[in-house]
């Protein structure tokens, strides 16, 4: 049986440039640091939430989940590079405003969690920045972001407030890995020099 190897096809846009290499890059890299980070931010999360969210059986019922697209592993290879980008870009985007409510509702449920909070803010930052990377690839592909307004919190009992913190924590891991791959996907297609 013979293999025929496929020559990945470089990225093909007007504004292609060393420059957007570099972000692309960039971006791939800072995906695999807060993938890494991520793991740590919801093994404190649970841990700080008290029963039942630090029993290793615990798993909220996916209606309590907020407003956060779904990665769609099953999905990925249909998607061309500019909805990939689009997906990540949105769900960043949403992803940075519900960090920054679970970490407000964090400081008054857990104001002594000293190590959630500086994972959570190391988590915002890194995500704030990540969603401008994504911006910058996107420009110089000539990708129009989407027009998306920011999720407001609710009125919400504390219980809820941890279980939509947790949504939020293993949201942001799993499109961490989303976010990954689709930047090692455009990696894979960038010239080598």
């Amino acid at each position: 049986m013979e293999v025929i190897r496929a020559k990945k096809a470089p990225i093909q846009c007007s504004l292609h440039n060393p420059d957007n290499d570099h972000v692309i890059r960039q971006t791939h890299n800072l995906s695999k640091l807060l993938l890494s980070h991520s793991q740590d931010l919801l093994k404190e999360y649970l841990k700080c939430q008290g029963d039942p969210f630090n029993q290793s059986d615990f798993r909220p019922s996916p209606s309590s989940q907020p407003d956060l697209p779904r990665p769609l592993p099953e999905m990925w290879h249909s998607l061309t590079d500019e909805e990939r980008l689009l997906d990540n870009f949105t769900a960043h985007f949403l992803l940075s405003h519900h960090l920054r409510h679970t970490q407000e509702e964090q400081k008054e449920l857990n104001p002594n969690a000293a190590v959630l909070h500086a994972l959570l803010e190391t988590s915002l930052n890194r995500t704030c920045h990540l969603l401008a990377n994504i911006r910058a690839v996107m420009d110089n592909m000539g990708v129009a972001p989407p027009d998306l307004d920011a999720p407001l919190p609710g009125n919400i009992t504390i219980f809820e407030q941890k279980v939509k913190g947790y949504w939020v924590c293993e949201g942001s891991r799993d499109w961490l890995e989303r976010t990954e791959r689709d930047f090692a996907s455009l990696v894979d297609k960038l010239p080598n020099f």
